[in-house]
């Protein structure tokens, strides 16, 4: 487990990162992944900074065009953001969460510090379909692990920005976190009412906060 002088070095040059991203590449990339949350707000530590760039963008291209630049090594195709306090990874995606491009996030991002990343309610929506999409593993495991600390943390800003979420795929969620726990972290707040769903989303699963689960 780190520690929080661990944890304050790797935001550190997280955001040394980003700040180079931002200054090399402008408005090419979105910021998602943990390092989205630490522009939202959040504490969580991360190990690897993710951009997602439109789909017509020459990977191999860009990732020389940053490793001509001596803030990154690239051993290869492999960047690193070069910082005295930690050396964070870099990944350039043109597809995230399997499906989703560059050009359909864009309309569902803030700007904070010139950097643009996926809003609150659109970050819960991939982070809910990443929670799904992990292996079945050690590794897929502690990733889950991540992604809930993450979702507690976004339920909890929209809770203070009175946004809301119409998604009914959270009952695992709710069996992750425990009943109690997914309720006072915002749960029951930022869902839409039953009735307020479309018929689709009421037949894609169980109102997560009615149905019977076997262990609570």
């Amino acid at each position: 487990m780190s520690s929080p002088t661990d944890d304050s070095r790797k935001t550190k040059a997280i955001r040394s990162c980003v700040e180079r991203l931002r200054s090399r590449l402008k408005d090419r990339f979105i910021l998602i992944g943990g390092a989205s949350m630490l522009l939202l707000g959040s504490q969580r530590a991360t190990n690897d900074v993710d951009i997602l760039v439109p789909s017509d963008e020459d990977v191999p291209a860009l990732v020389s065009f940053l490793a001509a630049d001596k803030s990154f090594s690239n051993e290869g195709g492999h960047l690193q953001f070069q910082h005295p306090d930690f050396s964070p990874s870099l990944d350039i995606l043109t597809i995230a969460v399997e499906r989703m491009t560059f050009e359909q996030a864009h309309p569902h991002c803030l700007t904070i510090k010139e950097v643009k990343v996926p809003r609150p309610d659109y970050s819960l929506a991939m982070k809910v379909q990443c929670f799904y999409l992990r292996q079945d593993d050690e590794n897929g495991e502690k990733k889950r692990a991540s992604d809930l600390r993450d979702i507690e943390f976004l339920l909890s800003e929209m809770v203070k920005r009175s946004e809301f979420f119409g998604h009914y795929h959270l009952l695992e969620l709710r069996q992750e976190l425990g009943a109690e726990h997914f309720i006072r972290v915002g749960g029951r707040k930022f869902m839409l009412p039953w009735d307020q769903n479309s018929e689709a989303q009421k037949e894609s699963g169980a109102d997560p906060f009615t149905v019977e689960l076997e262990e609570e």
